[in-house]
């Protein structure tokens, strides 16, 4: 069963020491393992807290770190891995956790430009940072804000979702990612800090998927996927929901390398930077920085979010093509969300009538489910609360998506016979956690049978196809259009992009040399190429081999 990260944060009284609560994979509420008081001055943020008493520690080759640890005398009830295999004189995963944490700063202050000044003085025997190995019970590991760590010493325990080396790995990126956050800011949005912590586990390891345990509605009883409707970045740290939610900064990962946005990743950064700019944290000091990042609106965003969020696990598993479009990992995924609206008997009813309601960030999914009459449907879709709410369509037939953004509030969907999937939805872009309503109405109409969507464009198969040095993409465009070409492998990576411009009317050919968008040869494998025209998207699958 999986277990919780946990970042033990201080009271926002000052002068008052008060305890996290936190909550273990059985449920059952427990302290959490530090009460001391927070101040204003940083200086004083240093709590004093007793921490653990270990018989060892080792400081790192780099000078940044002392790991504390314990060689078990012989019969312990809970002996640990103590092997020694280059015979350094220090156990093999107190090496692991150096080189993981000598990994995740690099990366936090190389590549994502996170400030470090991460030491405590001479608390713990120097004035290195320290993290402590000890047996943590039901947790992977504690970071605390007066500026230590606390990791298990062994994940050898039978309720990890991931064991061994690699679950200290994604342990010490998440953990260590927590002291990162607390030199920018206090613990106003403790949802927001577990996501992005969660989100950075994958940065680093993303062949390791911690984190998609947080999706599992079988062994969690809140978790993202069950709760749309639920405000995305300030959830309560007590379930499995901001865990899960770390698919939203993972989705703005995704769609910058794809090219969809830029800057998803830094946007986190300047979210912390924005709350110690105006000192404090609050929905507004997430939200404005992502939508300056990303040049998009928080609504749009999210409506977006959630047509990749749909379009994973079980429902798409055994689609290749169209679970390598969106979420990288999404063909693992334990479960797929469920709309929060399904709509049927819409040819007998004539029309339905409703409303969207959300918490701000949230959403709302809702299902057409054709009875396989003749015609269509007619959505309209109202804008209420400030003109705050973003639409969009969802409709796949076979191996064809269109995602329609719907900013006039209609949109015609003809031919929903044919469908094998309609939906619509609705994101409430407003920055606090207040359920806000949006109207719609869906019509049927019987005597309209045309599509109603935008006209196709003919995608080819590859020719050769496998293909060794070279392959060719023919595709026939009815009309003029900005096209985007894509590449993935078969794990949902994106590797190459080919195209992304304006064509004429006519037929096409797009070439690939099996190189990645840095050049590099790309392995033998299957691989799925994308066309991308005017919300509308095809694809198929093709062979390298080398």
């Amino acid at each position: 069963m999986g277990l919780f990260r946990v970042a033990v944060l201080s009271s926002l009284i000052v002068g008052q020491a008060q305890a996290l609560v936190v909550r273990g994979s059985d449920g059952v509420a427990e302290p959490g393992c530090g009460t001391f008081a927070w101040s204003a001055d940083p200086e004083a943020r240093v709590a004093r807290i007793a921490r653990p008493n270990l018989d060892r520690n080792h400081v790192s080759p780099s000078g940044l770190w002392r790991v504390h640890y314990n060689i078990p005398s012989s019969g312990a009830s809970d002996p640990i891995d103590i092997s020694d295999t280059n015979g350094s004189g220090v156990p093999d995963f107190v090496e692991v956790v150096v080189a993981a944490l000598d990994s995740a700063r690099r990366v936090y202050v190389e590549e994502l430009g996170y400030f470090w000044n991460l030491n405590d003085d001479t608390i713990g025997g120097g004035p290195e940072f320290d993290v402590y190995c000890k047996e943590l019970g039901y947790y992977y590991g504690y970071a605390y804000q007066s500026g230590y760590l606390e990791i298990d010493n062994d994940f050898a325990e039978e309720w990890y979702y991931t064991k061994g080396f690699d679950a200290v790995r994604v342990t010490v990126a998440h953990e260590l990612f927590h002291s990162f956050q607390f030199q920018y800011t206090g613990t106003d949005t403790p949802g927001w800090l577990e996501t992005t912590a969660t989100f950075m586990e994958e940065i680093h390891y993303p062949e390791i998927n911690d984190y998609i345990q947080y999706l599992d509605d079988k062994v969690w009883d809140f978790t993202f996927f069950d709760s749309p409707r639920r405000n995305v970045v300030s959830a309560l740290t007590n379930n499995a929901f901001p865990y899960g939610a770390a698919l939203f900064p993972a989705y703005l990962y995704d769609a910058e390398l794809r090219g969809i946005h830029s800057n998803g990743v830094v946007a986190i950064r300047h979210t912390l930077e924005e709350q110690q700019r105006v000192g404090r944290g609050d929905l507004n000091t997430i939200v404005g920085p992502i939508e300056k990042a990303t040049e998009r609106k928080i609504a749009d965003l999210l409506s977006e979010l959630w047509v990749w969020n749909y379009f994973s696990g079980p429902r798409v598993a055994s689609l290749t093509g169209i679970s390598t479009l969106y979420h990288h990992d999404a063909s693992i995924f334990p479960s797929s969300p469920e709309p929060t609206t399904q709509i049927e008997d819409l040819s007998t009813k004539g029309s339905y009538s409703g409303e969207a309601r959300a918490e701000g960030l949230g959403a709302q999914l809702i299902e057409i489910v054709p009875d396989y009459s003749a015609g269509g449907v007619k959505i309209a879709v109202g804008q209420t609360e400030g003109d705050l709410w973003w639409w969009r369509l969802v409709v796949r037939r076979g191996e064809e998506i269109v995602v329609l953004p719907m900013p006039d509030g209609n949109v015609f969907v003809g031919q929903w016979d044919q469908a094998d999937d309609i939906l619509f939805i609705g994101a409430n872009g407003w920055p606090d956690r207040v359920t806000h309503a949006a109207a719609y109405t869906v019509t049927y109409d019987r005597d309209q049978d045309s599509t109603g969507l935008p006209d196709p464009l003919v995608l080819g198969q590859n020719v050769p196809n496998p293909f060794n040095t070279g392959t060719s993409i023919p595709l026939n465009l009815v009309a003029s259009a900005k096209v985007r070409v894509e590449v993935f492998d078969d794990l949902g990576r994106f590797v190459a992009l080919l195209a992304d411009r304006w064509m004429p009317m006519g037929e096409h050919e797009i070439g690939w040399d099996g190189r990645d968008r840095k050049g590099r040869r790309c392995a033998s494998g299957g691989y799925v190429y994308r066309v991308i025209m005017q919300d509308r998207s095809q694809w198929r699958k093709m062979t390298l081999v080398r």
